[in-house]
């Protein structure tokens, strides 16, 4: 692996030691655009700290840090807009008693105060199936329109958890549920486990190690969000789902969950029972690969055959990276991949099997 590859995966996990971060002018001119690409510079700067030392602006690094802190900043202050809105919307829908959970990245976010400058390019709301109609109906009177792109309604029904809706810039995900087949009873555990946001942000469950695996929503909430364990259940099945192509910012997110609080990891490995195991599992035995300490009960069910270990981390950090070098094309690892999470034979198997 190339320098600039370890220091991105260093400073969207937090592996990097901050001390010892120094560019030169041609690795800058490498790294930049790759942190653009990734879209790393609020896990970058989280890794690094705000402290930049005394200013010299003819150093390479103290130039591209100034401008990482001026990115962040800037997003911060755009997701404040964002946030502001959402909360209008959800005290809309409360207001016609639609209970009201933020999802992906605006829960990570709210766990995780230091990340106020993550990108985020929508907004992801669920409301219970039975109040879709009516949580439509409330976001059509506050202006927002059905983007239907290449489907219509009754095809995003059909084929999708959530429908797309759009007002000045505002893209809100609207679900019923969080992801595409869930386990029986799953999504009834999801809210009744559910937090509010004062909860989340106050550092319960996995934030500062607290030990807390949920905490029941009050009757009188406007916004929910995820309980600890079911947000890094949703971090990992969205990298897994992906193919963990470009997700690199996404294993940062989970790396933040690190270390779990007991009960957190107790509830997480109780619910991973109902699912392909490998596809919860395998961010996070990836994370360990790359220098994160995680307990051997998140790594182990993922952990491949020892002949397949070096070709599996090869495989996965190159997607991470949005990277596929070789002669394998990428959907071929990809598919290979997807297989191989479901347990279908060998990973080296399912790559090297002839195919477009």
């Amino acid at each position: 692996m190339d320098r600039v590859s370890r220091l991105l995966i260093g400073l969207a996990v937090g592996t990097l030691d901050p001390e010892s971060f120094q560019l030169s002018s041609e690795e800058v001119e490498k790294f930049a655009p790759r942190v653009d690409e990734l879209e790393l510079h609020a896990h970058a700067l989280h890794t690094l700290g705000p402290d930049q030392g005394g200013a010299d602006t003819n150093d390479p690094t103290w130039r591209w840090r100034a401008e990482l802190q001026r990115r962040v900043h800037q997003e911060a202050a755009r997701n404040f807009r964002l946030d502001r809105q959402v909360r209008e919307v959800a005290s809309e829908l409360r207001a016609q008693d639609i209970p009201t959970m933020i999802l992906k990245g605006s829960a990570i976010r709210t766990a995780h105060p230091g990340m106020a400058g993550r990108p985020q390019g929508d907004v992801d709301l669920l409301v219970p199936e039975d109040d879709l109609d009516a949580a439509e109906a409330v976001l059509r009177g506050a202006g927002f329109t059905f983007q239907a792109g290449y489907q219509d309604r009754e095809a995003y029904r059909r084929d999708h958890f959530h429908f797309p809706y759009a007002r000045d810039g505002l893209v809100v995900e609207l679900h019923w549920k969080p992801s595409g087949e869930l386990p029986t009873g799953f999504l009834g555990r999801v809210w009744s486990e559910a937090v509010t946001l004062e909860e989340s942000s106050g550092g319960k469950g996995s934030r500062g190690g607290e030990d807390s695996s949920h905490g029941k929503a009050s009757s009188d909430s406007t916004l929910l969000t995820l309980a600890p364990a079911h947000r890094v259940l949703f971090s990992s099945l969205h990298i897994s789902r992906h193919g963990f192509v470009g997700m690199l910012r996404w294993l940062g997110d989970l790396a933040l969950e690190l270390p779990l609080a007991p009960s957190v990891e107790e509830m997480l490995l109780e619910e991973v029972r109902s699912w392909d195991p490998r596809r919860i599992h395998l961010p996070f035995w990836l994370l360990s690969r790359w220098g994160r300490i995680v307990p051997a009960s998140l790594t182990e069910p993922a952990r491949p055959h020892s002949l397949e270990v070096r070709l599996l981390e090869g495989v996965l950090t190159e997607l991470a990276l949005g990277r596929s070098p070789g002669l394998v094309p990428r959907h071929r690892k990809v598919s290979a991949l997807l297989a191989w999470m479901k347990g279908d034979g060998t990973l080296m198997g399912s790559v090297l099997r002839p195919g477009p």
